[in-house]
């Protein structure tokens, strides 16, 4: 009789292994997977969107550590992530309409904002961003990026005068120009 209750026991202690094993990975699959992310509000742009985890551990840590995002809401719904964002508002905006999105406080040079308004394609930027204090990187309307030295030189203004058309209709720039190292002859677009 002991031998059949040990039997019972070992095979209980089974099948509660395998129960756990499959609601763990069940539950982590499930909260975890790959997710297609719906958006709520479309006003942030889709440079921001296309940068999201699709994991939701990820998401959450990412959302949390941006300091311009004031709240958010993750709602799950079969296989799909519903986000609805709440930004505050931004920190400055120029005079001639370039939405200053920096995360730091440093402003930005007129100077520099005098030699971007001289850019014949000038009205194709809306934002633009300092990182590190050590690049600029301007938006363009349709979600692409042109990276840009912090060193802004005339030779650059008339490089970004004479071929910024041509790049903006080549099939290579679909998601930035990169320029910061203008100054070494390089011009890398992806």
């Amino acid at each position: 009789m002991p031998i059949r209750l040990l039997k019972l026991f070992n095979y209980l202690i089974l099948v509660l292994i395998f129960a756990l094993t499959y609601f763990f990975i069940v539950k982590n699959n499930d909260l975890n997977n790959s997710k297609n992310i719906i958006y709520v509000n479309s006003e942030i742009s889709q440079i921001f969107y296309s940068n999201l985890p699709k994991d939701l551990k990820l998401l959450k840590n990412y959302l949390n550590i941006n300091d311009f995002i004031e709240s958010y809401e993750v709602t799950i719904k079969k296989n799909e992530l519903h986000l609805s964002l709440s930004t505050y508002p931004p920190f400055a905006i120029n005079n001639i309409h370039l939405q200053d999105i920096s995360l730091n406080m440093s402003s930005i040079d007129p100077l520099f904002i005098q030699f971007l308004y001289e850019l014949n394609n000038f009205n194709q930027f809306y934002q633009i961003q300092l990182i590190d204090n050590r690049r600029f990187d301007l938006y363009l309307f349709d979600g692409r990026k042109i990276m840009l030295p912090k060193i802004f030189d005339k030779k650059l203004l008339i490089f970004l005068n004479e071929n910024l058309s041509i790049f903006m209709k080549d099939d290579n720039f679909k998601i930035y120009l990169d320029l910061r190292n203008f100054l070494n002859n390089s011009v890398r677009m992806k």
